[in-house]
């Protein structure tokens, strides 16, 4: 009998019953194999629910037999009479860095020699801002000669530089059943397993991308009275809550930790106004935060980079091609999107359009559903997901990009620094996005872009219509983008920002 395939995120609705699915066989799609979530509890529901066959795949398409019952139920309880041990242990841990450490900046040496630390629990991952803007900002410390060392939870993927590279992957074994536990766990991995000898140290500062439950930067700044810059691109709690619909646990440890983090660190990196501003009402410090929008490597992105041949693949070569790349996360705009494809093919019926849409997430199913509903699914062609190596010759497969990035849902205002907004600048199409915060002022319109209403589909719409029209107007939009870009925010220029404020 052949198998359904399904993924966690279903399988998590499943067990909310918030989805009805009759399974016999099934695989489940996971992004890494040795770091499932709740895997012995999804095991035991499925089994209890006469689902005879289970299979768990991970992206590479490695296979992993479920285990029996009794090794099931056996884990769970393990896991669950260690709870308390881990939060206790961790506990003090903060409480210590609380105490003992040190509130006055650390002063940095002229001559930067920085350990990389990349906490992250996203493991296998080969696409997605968070790639782009890891990758470009080690790249760019490496060209300067100021990074030799990383380490990291997990390969990283299109970063090259194999000089002291460390993967430190977590062991899941222990608390995998608890949500958010493998997080808060890592930190006591970490702290056994490395730098415990002040000779083995060979670096003189400290950079860590901030990752939830994370502070083994601080443990090491307190430690060996190094200074460290903290990388933060929001906060987890708060798009756990507000974007993914996700419940947090270990809440208050996990807040603990975030702010202890944000604090303690010398010098801090965010990417927009908004978080400096939002960090300031919290108390922090304004004058260690740098805004340091996100950048580009405006060598792989530009024109003329493969996309003929992407069109040639899609038998799409005659055509005019509207371009979107993400992950399709909720503060992406997609369904927006979807919605304005619907409008424009109504009230403009133009068969020599196709919109190219590349990626994949959590609102995909939806945007599908939108247009398959529409009538007008011939001329949308899903990509799925692709690497990130593959992403400049998708996006120069097309002529006009959109960005059509929402609002937060809870009225905040909107935080991001979108690593697809660079990239379409490098790529010299043009553009049309949302006049929203950070983009609306990277952009100006008419000049570099054509800025429209956030979650305003009818005016989407009508702007693709208008643009598609105008090709000497895309020209010249493509033209000035790339222009800006190259000027201001490049990968090397966004590492320079960050090295002139630390010498500051």
């Amino acid at each position: 009998m052949s198998k359904n395939s399904i993924t966690q995120k279903e399988i998590t609705q499943l067990i909310s019953g918030r989805k009805r699915i009759k399974l016999i066989n099934t695989a489940i799609l996971t992004a890494d194999i040795n770091h499932i979530i709740v895997k012995d509890i999804v095991e035991l529901y499925l089994k209890f629910n006469f689902c005879r066959n289970i299979t768990w795949i991970d992206n590479n398409g490695n296979e992993l037999k479920t285990s029996n019952i009794f090794i099931n139920i056996y884990n769970i309880c393990l896991n669950l009479l260690l709870t308390p041990f881990f939060k206790r242990n961790i506990s003090k841990l903060i409480a210590l860095e609380q105490k003992e450490g040190n509130l006055n900046s650390i002063n940095f040496n002229s001559e930067l020699h920085l350990q990389y630390l990349r906490t992250d629990h996203w493991f296998n991952l080969k696409s997605g801002g968070s790639v782009g803007h890891t990758s470009g900002v080690i790249s760019g410390l490496v060209k300067k000669g100021v990074l030799h060392n990383i380490l990291s939870s997990s390969k990283l993927f299109n970063v090259n530089w194999k000089s002291n590279f460390k993967i430190a992957r977590p062991d899941y074994s222990k608390s995998a059943n608890i949500p958010n536990l493998p997080e808060l766990v890592y930190n006591l991995f970490l702290m056994n397993s490395f730098f415990l000898k002040k000779n083995e140290v060979e670096f003189n500062a400290l950079y860590q991308r901030y990752s939830l439950g994370n502070f083994f930067g601080i443990y090491l700044r307190r430690k060996y009275q190094l200074p460290l810059i903290l990388e933060f691109n929001g906060s987890e709690l708060w798009v756990s809550k507000n974007w993914n619909n996700k419940k947090i646990f270990f809440y208050d440890i996990l807040k603990k930790i975030e702010t202890l983090n944000l604090t303690y660190a010398d010098k801090i990196v965010v990417v927009s106004q908004v978080l400096k501003t939002n960090l300031i009402e919290q108390g922090i410090n304004g004058d260690k935060i740098l805004v340091n929008p996100n950048g580009v490597d405006v060598e792989i992105y530009q024109s003329n980079c493969g996309g003929t041949s992407v069109k040639n693949e899609l038998n799409i070569s005659d055509k005019s091609v509207v371009g979107f790349i993400g992950t399709f996360g909720a503060w992406h705009g997609a369904l927006v999107m979807a919605c304005a494809i619907e409008k424009y093919f109504k009230k403009y019926p133009r068969s020599e359009t196709k919109f190219l849409l590349i990626g994949e997430g959590n609102d995909l199913p939806e945007v599908k559903k939108i247009i398959k509903q529409s009538g007008f699914e011939q001329n949308v062609i899903f990509t799925g997901r692709i690497d990130q190596v593959d992403g400049p010759k998708y996006l120069d497969a097309c002529d006009i990009l959109l960005s059509p990035h929402i609002p937060n849902p809870d009225g905040t205002e909107f935080f991001g620094s979108p690593t697809k907004l660079f990239e379409y600048m490098a790529m010299g199409k043009a553009i049309i996005a949302s006049d929203l915060n950070q983009i609306g002022e990277i952009l100006e319109h008419n000049k570099t872009a054509i800025l429209v209403e956030p979650n305003n589909a009818e005016i989407l719409a009508e702007a693709i219509h208008q643009l598609m029209l105008n090709k000497e107007l895309q020209q010249v939009l493509g033209k000035n983008a790339r222009e800006e870009v190259i000027a201001k925010y490049s990968w090397d220029k966004h590492v320079d920002r960050i090295l002139n404020f630390v010498k500051k």
